[in-house]
């Protein structure tokens, strides 16, 4: 039992070590740009994972849009249906469904 809680506290402080080494090379990110942007074959290797990164985010963000739009479009559709169907009695919040004659015929 001290032995699993010796390991995992052991894994914690591995873990904030990483993250602190991290934030100390947060500095060194620009210096990582130069030397990839000043040689013309890794400024290549770097543009094009670029250009992949966004045109993958681009496609992502345009099937949600497009979910988005659908869904809205599904819902709005059907709360329409719904509402063609009911009769809605405001003061104590009754719904019937339409008859025939357009009256309610029931109460839930």
């Amino acid at each position: 039992m001290f032995d699993l809680i010796g390991k995992r506290l052991s894994a914690i402080g591995d873990e904030l070590r990483l993250t602190g080494r991290m934030f100390l090379q947060v500095k060194t990110v620009g210096e990582w740009w130069r030397y990839n942007l000043e040689v013309p074959e890794r400024r290549a290797v770097v543009l094009d994972a670029l250009w992949q990164v966004i045109v993958t985010l681009a496609g992502a963000l345009l099937a949600e849009w497009l979910l988005r739009r659908v869904l809205e479009r599904f819902s709005a559709t059907r709360m329409a249906a719904f509402f063609a169907n009911h009769v809605f009695i405001s003061e104590g919040f009754h719904f019937a469904q339409r008859s025939g004659s357009d009256m309610p015929s029931q109460r839930l």
